[in-house]
């Protein structure tokens, strides 16, 4: 037979034990190994659906940082959330959720002011309703004030979209350091004061920017000249800007004067000659009344100014000013610094 061949005619019962002793070892040992392979196979297929699993699942609504859910906010002061966003209401302001999943948060801000930090690359979409302006972004940081007069939309960092009726076309891209004025009443026209003449840098006259149209319906609305000085900063006018500000200026006695006047003092704040010119737009701005948190940064601004004017009297009165005003504002410890340097 073949099996005496293999193991000798002479094989005693003790060889073949042993021979037979190996094969089924030999046999357990990949019937291991098989169960190893399987063993892995099953984990592998099982990892591959929890990876798949976590892809799919959608984020889930916004929450504080601290895991509470999000309300209505009244008190001033900043909210962090667990995306990383930030929003930090000044004194005054009330801002409500109206909306809250994974893929969108829409926010009321019903009066006062707000700063939104927003983390890029999320995957919700922000908006911000404020009466007659709707704001959407990404992922920025912004500031929407809102009162009786309308909306003010100011971006520091990257892009927002501003809609509404009363915004021209509809729709404006505001870009990093760019801001509009939605009104919310329709404005009325009043036969302006000519500002003071200041040399223009543009290629169009100021005659052509400034002259009053024949019919008092054609003249430029204030919100129309704030876009015009925002453009013309834009572009580099800076002289044009200054005087088309200047004529809103001097031409109305509200926000949107307030509002010119302070963004004359920052134009002017560009240029160490202009630091007395840009003191007294400043001055002008916070006594005719601004947002809470443009007139924060008004009374910081003009701290510095009289400051690097060398007016030291002058710069502690503004910092006890902002302190009264502000006294949780961002930079009121460096304000009470101020107050106590001899």
């Amino acid at each position: 037979m073949k099996l005496d061949r293999a193991i000798g005619g002479d094989a005693d019962e003790v060889k073949v034990a042993r021979m037979w002793a190996g094969i089924g070892a030999r046999r357990a040992a990949r019937a291991r190994r098989t169960g190893v392979v399987r063993v892995v196979a099953v984990l592998a297929a099982a990892a591959l659906v929890v990876l798949v699993a976590l892809s799919l699942r959608r984020p889930g609504p916004l929450a504080v940082r601290d895991g509470s859910a999000v309300r209505a906010w009244s008190a001033p002061g900043a909210v962090d959330l667990d995306d990383g966003s930030a929003i930090t209401l000044a004194a005054g302001a009330t801002l409500e959720p109206v909306e809250n999943t994974g893929e969108r948060f829409c926010v009321l801000l019903r009066e006062g002011s707000a700063h939104f930090s927003v983390q890029p690359g999320g995957p919700r979409r922000w908006i911000v309703e404020a009466g007659v302006a709707t704001v959407e972004v990404v992922g920025t940081v912004f500031d929407v004030e809102r009162d009786a007069s309308g909306v003010r939309v100011s971006v520091e960092r990257g892009v927002v979209v501003v809609r509404g009726e009363r915004v021209p076309n509809r729709v404006r891209r505001l870009e990093a350091h760019e801001s509009m004025t939605v009104s919310a009443v329709v404005a009325t026209v009043e036969e302006p004061r000519p500002p003071a003449p200041v040399a223009s840098t543009s290629t169009k006259p100021l005659d052509v920017i400034l002259a009053p149209s024949a019919s008092a319906s054609a003249l430029p609305t204030p919100d129309a000249l704030l876009d015009d000085a925002d453009r013309a900063r834009r572009e580099g006018r800076k002289a044009d800007a200054l005087a088309i500000l200047a004529r809103v200026s001097a031409s109305h006695d509200d926000a949107r004067a307030a509002l010119a006047s302070f963004t004359r003092a920052k134009i002017e704040l560009e240029d160490p000659a202009m630091l007395a010119d840009a003191t007294q737009d400043l001055e002008r701005a916070i006594a005719r009344g601004l947002p809470a948190a443009l007139d924060e940064e008004a009374r910081s601004r003009l701290v510095d100014a009289y400051g690097r004017a060398g007016r030291s009297e002058d710069a502690r009165r503004a910092a006890a000013a902002y302190v009264k005003a502000h006294p949780d504002g961002r930079v009121a410890a460096e304000m009470r610094a101020k107050i106590a340097t001899p």
